[in-house]
């Protein structure tokens, strides 16, 4: 469970893409697992709240905080 005072936002702009390294993805609506698999990002594992997210350099789509390092 995320805090009260947890900004997403600030958090995802803050985050570099796992593929591309580009700083700042972006909170999407999209349901992970119906992106197609080239375009997903696999984690090591997967937490739960998560918050999906994509690159918009790339297009990657991930689930933070299981696409950080």
């Amino acid at each position: 469970m995320f805090t009260e005072d947890f900004d997403p936002k600030a958090t995802l702009a803050a985050t570099s893409c796992p593929r591309c390294h580009a700083v700042g993805l972006v909170e999407i609506d999209e349901v992970y697992e119906a992106v197609q698999p080239a375009q997903r990002h696999q984690p090591r594992y997967h937490i739960d709240p998560s918050i999906t997210a994509r690159c918009p350099a790339c297009n990657l789509v991930m689930e933070w905080p299981g696409c950080s390092e």
